[in-house]
């Protein structure tokens, strides 16, 4: 209490000559900053509870995708996807993306440096 008076002394100077003058305006600043902090409290509450139901609904999304057990059998039916699509050992599948990248860099840019190999002349 002492920090906040510290920090705001012209808020709680007015808060206490409003006290001492006009106690039914106290009042209704009271009334009003009850309301605010309640109001505050509601909606962080709400905030709260939508996403703890939006977290609960992407985990149920997560454990259905992999299967449908949570706790049992490692990874679920993603180990099976992944085991039947295995294949023989050192067998090498190559997947294409959708579409080639388009080049980042121009072919204007840099310069060319011709050169020729030169071997060793202790080797030869």
């Amino acid at each position: 209490m002492a920090a906040f008076v510290e920090r705001n002394p012209v808020f709680c100077l007015l808060m206490l000559l409003c006290a001492v003058v006009a106690p039914w305006l106290f009042k209704s600043v009271l009334t009003i900053l009850m309301y605010v902090v309640l109001a505050f409290v509601v909606v962080g509450l709400v905030i709260f509870g939508s996403m703890a139901w939006r977290l609960r609904s992407i985990r149920r999304q997560m454990r259905e995708g992999m299967g449908g057990n949570a706790g049992g059998k490692a990874w679920g039916g993603f180990a099976r996807e992944r085991g039947a699509d295995r294949g023989r050992d050192g067998e090498v599948k190559v997947h294409r993306t959708a579409g080639a990248r388009r080049k980042r860099v121009s072919d204007n840019v840099g310069d060319y440096v011709d050169f020729e190999e030169v071997g060793d002349s202790d080797n030869e």
